[in-house]
Parts: C-alpha cells; structure tokens; sequence
C-alpha cells in the first residue's frame, strides 16, 4: 500500500462502522429493556420447583394472604428493619453470607433431598434424608449450640403458644443443649420453631424452623399446615414489611449489573460482534498495511499512457463522434478479412456477407452488425448534440462494437 493510500474503502468503512454500532446498541438496549432474568426450571427445594419438595404454592398462599412476597435473585440485595429475610434450606456455606446485616431471618432447615424423575423432570421421582451432620452445620454456622434429632412419632396438628402446631410425619426438631433458642413451638423434648436468644453477629432476630414439611408442597394441604403458615408469617412479618425469600443459596443468582447483563449469553454474542466491527472500523481508518510502497511517478510510461492520453485529449476536443465511425468501420474490415472477404468491395455487398456469416454462426438478435450500427449511430447522435458530451454511451456502443468482432472471430465471450 502506498503511503496516502487508505486501508479499505470508504463505502466499506462507513459499512462495517454502521454494522459495528447497530450490534453495540442492540446489545445494550437488549441489557437494558429485556427481561433481565431468564426463566428457571427446578424440581429441587426452592420456589422454582413445582414438585413435592417445592415452595412456589408457599409464595402464592402467601401473596393470597396480602403479603408483599420477593422472590430475591440478587447478591446486592437490600432490606429494611421491617423485612423478612427467608432462607429456604441453605447450606452452611452460603446461610452466613446471606444473612443480611440489621433484618429479621427465618432459616429453614434441610430435611430431605429429591432424586429427579426419569419421565418428567420437573418432579421428584424419590427422597433421600440429609444427614444430621449436614443440618448439624447449618446450625454451627449460625452459632447455635444444637443438635439435630428425629423423631418417629407423627405431629399432630393442634394449638400453641404462638403459633398452631402443625401435621408431620416423620419430625425433624432441634434439641437445644445450652439454653441458646427461645423455644416457640415444641414437641416432645425437641424445638420446632424457635428464635435464637443470642443476637446474631449482624444483629438482625434470628428465627430457626426444624423442619420444612408444612411449607412445602407435599405438607402444605395437610390439616393444620395452612393455618400453621399463615399464622407464622403473620407473627414474623410486621405490616408493611416485606417477605424476601433468598434464591441465591440455590445457585439462582441472577446478573443485576448494567456490564454483568451485557455479558450474559445472548447478549455478549451482540456486544462482541459490535466491539469487533468497530475494531474493524478502526484498523481501516490506518493510512496504510504492510510494508511502505513508493508513491507512482507523477507521469507513467509505455504505450498504454499515450493512448489513454490520446483518448483523453480526443474527448476533450469533442471527436468521439469521428473515432467512433472510425472504429466500426475499421472493425467490419477486419471481420471481413479474417473470413476471407473482399475488403475492397461495395460496404453493402460486405454487410450482407457479414450478415449470411452471423446468421450461420448464430449471433444474438441484440448483437448483430445491424444492432451495433443503430447503437454506434445514437451514440454518434448524441456526441454531435453534446460535444463536451458524456463518454458513457460512447463507451457502451465501442465495447459493442468489440464484442461483435470477437463473436465473429473467435465465438462467443
């Protein structure tokens, strides 16, 4: 490339910059305006899932009720006083980092674990039990001195201190050893609703529920369980206040970030291509590629620069008209010649040779000797009326004339 020369073309430029910046707008508007989080499927334990271990009916009975319900996809998210944090059977490495600073939670424990169903995935095909270790830790991380235990005999649903006591079949209760929950609701010798006594390190009420069952779909129609729910949102929840229930210790964080969206399949497949066409853009704006290659001398040489300085000059002085007739009887002489004609014969009696030689090679109707003559006479017309004239119609009737001596001499193009 030369030194002035530009890397591509301006058309092409201006192509790739319009390419480049409908991609780039599109994957912001698409950050933006479309819905920022995609639907989930789940057959597992959090408000997703529609199977025997899902909460979804609990959000809706809840929401029924008049309760403001927010299912919370966001690791930045924020609570007032007056909120509900709920934390629907965390783990015990996620339930410490979600428990937010200065509002009131209710942690759920885990019981039960679904195993997926072959047929329809969206249920649960069987259950396996948490071990008590595994719930044992939910409980260390929340710093309460606890253990886990299991009981065989069934809750019956009845009346309580604070709440009703719910149906259970197979309970799952808290055995508190140092005096570190205030027991709310009991069974047996177990706690199955309690609130912890020591402030949390956050300094938000801590509230523990053993056992899931009467949230879940599987215990929520069972007689008492209802009433068991709404009284227990009833109690935790003030008016005014929000139940926020955590889906990020499911792993259903969602992107809430402007740049965390636009990185989000589909959407960096726009930003990409926009970024890389502008990048495009970019590089083609550079003077040059490669290696420097000297500038063309301001006059060329050889016999191609004389004659296009001869056309030049001739076109300017207005004698298209004369070097065309010229040409196309120069040309019907050459044909003539190559077909072993007579050139010094009457020109009528050499165009019906012609003529009888198109007809048996099978020229074109619109390629014929007579075709090419009307086009170079119109152009020659038009020449005469216009002598700083226009060289396109000059042009086309030369480039006819040219391709009829090809066909006439060498077949077709």
């Amino acid at each position: 490339m030369t030194r002035s020369g530009a890397g591509w073309s301006r058309r092409f430029a201006v192509g790739v910059a319009v390419v480049g910046a409908v991609s780039l707008l599109t994957a912001v508007g698409a950050a933006i305006f479309l819905e920022p989080d995609p639907p989930v499927r789940s057959n597992a334990n959090d408000t997703f899932s529609r199977s025997a271990l899902g909460y979804a009916a609990l959000v809706e009975f809840l929401r029924e009720r008049g309760h403001e319900v927010d299912v919370s996809r966001s690791r930045a998210a924020r609570f007032d006083a007056s909120d509900l944090l709920v934390l629907l059977e965390p783990q015990a490495d996620e339930v410490r980092a979600r428990i937010a600073r200065g509002a009131r939670t209710l942690v759920v424990l885990p019981k039960l674990i679904g195993l997926p169903d072959v047929e329809h995935p969206d249920w649960v095909g069987g259950v396996e039990w948490r071990t008590v270790d595994e719930v044992g830790d939910v409980l260390a991380a929340l710093d309460l001195d606890c253990e886990v235990a299991r009981s065989d005999a069934a809750i019956d649903p009845g009346a309580g201190a604070r709440v009703s006591r719910p149906s259970i079949v197979h309970p799952q209760l808290i055995v508190d050893r140092g005096g570190a929950v205030d027991r709310w609701l009991t069974w047996r010798n177990g706690v199955l609703l309690g609130r912890a006594l020591r402030p949390s390190e956050r300094g938000g009420p801590l509230y523990v529920l053993a056992d899931p069952e009467p949230l879940q779909h599987h215990g929520l129609g069972r007689p008492g369980n209802a009433e068991f729910v709404a009284e227990l949102f009833d109690e935790l929840a003030p008016p005014g206040g929000r139940i926020v229930i955590d889906e990020v210790v499911h792993g259903h964080a969602a992107a809430r970030s402007f740049w965390a969206k636009l990185g989000r399949f589909p959407n960096v497949l726009a930003f990409a291509h926009g970024v890389a066409a502008i990048a495009a853009w970019l590089v083609c704006g550079m003077r040059r590629f490669g290696a420097i290659r000297p500038e063309p001398p301001a006059l060329g040489s050889g016999p191609l620069v004389v004659v296009d300085g001869v056309a030049r000059l001739l076109a300017h002085g207005g004698h298209t008209d004369s070097v065309l007739a010229r040409y196309l009887e120069q040309t019907e002489r050459r044909v003539a010649r190559a077909h072993h004609l007579d050139v010094t014969a009457d020109a009528e009696a050499r165009r019906s040779a012609l003529e009888r030689i198109e007809a048996r090679i099978g020229i074109a109707p619109d390629a014929t000797l007579g075709t090419v003559r009307d086009r170079v006479g119109a152009a020659i017309v038009a020449a005469r009326r216009r002598r700083a004239g226009r060289e396109t119609g000059f042009l086309s009737a030369a480039r006819a004339v040219d391709r009829w001596r090809r066909e006439m001499t060498h077949g077709l193009a």
